[in-house]
């Protein structure tokens, strides 16, 4: 039981700090949150495989997967952390809509 609650709280460690890296990289809240949900697809298939190894009783292959989840929460929050910066996001919300930029970026991109 010790075991499994150490894989959830690395795994959600993990999950938050993954989706507090993209959302720090893209421009918008929904991009961020259709973005972030990409972090759901790995960690499910974690999940399932290390379902298999619960029912099959292996606790050596299970502990290993647990320190591989510290080690990957350990390494996106150090990530996270350098990576974020609030009032750069804050700045993003608020910027106006530039129409000659998108023309420009429009005929550019079928040029």
């Amino acid at each position: 039981m010790l075991g499994l609650m150490a894989m959830i709280g690395w795994m959600a460690l993990a999950m938050v700090a993954g989706a507090v890296i993209i959302s720090s990289h893209t421009s918008s809240t929904r991009a961020a949150n259709l973005l972030a949900s990409f972090i759901l697809i790995p960690m499910t298939i974690v999940i399932q495989i290390q379902s298999i190894f619960f029912i099959a009783g292996r606790w050596d292959i299970v502990f290993l997967f647990i320190v591989a989840l510290m080690v990957v929460a350990i390494a996106l929050v150090r990530t996270g952390i350098a990576a974020f910066d609030r009032e750069e996001i804050l700045s993003r919300e608020h910027e106006k809509i530039n129409l000659s930029a998108m023309i420009n970026t429009f005929k550019t991109f079928f040029a």
